[in-house]
């Protein structure tokens, strides 16, 4: 199987993903590993892959960083073996510097942002500023956040660097995220969380 196959497959505007070919599968089977950010667009193009090369997708879901078991990091770290590793690029990067994946095929995918939502219903907060999204965090009763990355940038970056860290942090949860946690939407969908990354 030609690496660059899935690579043209997997490629859509979507969000800061990044592939990495860790070697080339010579079976029918193609381990992927996968965090859940590119994971709704790998879904629906993953038949198609399979259908015009042949190949079946084994997939393990998990997120790009943190300390759940789940982790990709902790899996690869365990031994855990895959063809293709789909993830935030900075943590494919530190995987490359420890040598436990082929940094030199590594594509980016895709650039992502964060998003965030409240409970259908809900007004919609006002984060035209970094001003008002500011008064939005100190203003929120509760937040959710990934236990991924994006969620770990908010928690050790942005906050700290809106000044609002010690603030949110008695207010601010974080959410593990799936396979075996769930999304952070469902988190604020259930009133469990005024807003949510």
């Amino acid at each position: 199987m030609k690496p660059r196959l899935i690579a043209r497959w997997l490629a859509t505007p979507m969000g800061a993903v990044a592939l990495l070919i860790t070697s080339v599968a010579l079976a029918a089977d193609v381990h992927v590993m996968i965090s859940a950010g590119f994971f709704q667009a790998y879904s629906a193009l993953a038949p198609g892959f399979e259908r015009a090369s042949g190949h079946k997708l084994v997939t393990t879901r998990g997120p790009s960083l943190g300390d759940s078991p789940e982790a990709i990091p902790n899996r690869i770290k365990r031994g855990e073996f895959a063809d293709v590793v789909i993830m935030a690029g900075a943590s494919i990067d530190e995987l490359g510097r420890q040598e436990l994946v082929n940094a030199s095929s590594k594509v980016n995918l895709a650039r992502s942002e964060i998003g965030m939502v409240v409970r259908a219903g809900a007004p919609k907060p006002d984060i035209g500023s970094v001003e008002a999204f500011r008064r939005t965090l100190l203003e929120a009763k509760s937040i959710a956040y990934s236990d991924s990355a994006s969620g770990i940038y908010l928690s050790t970056t942005l906050f700290v660097k809106l000044g609002v860290a010690d603030q949110v942090a008695g207010k601010a949860r974080k959410i593990r995220g799936p396979p075996s946690g769930e999304q952070v939407a469902t988190v604020v969908a259930r009133g469990e969380a005024e807003i949510g990354f």
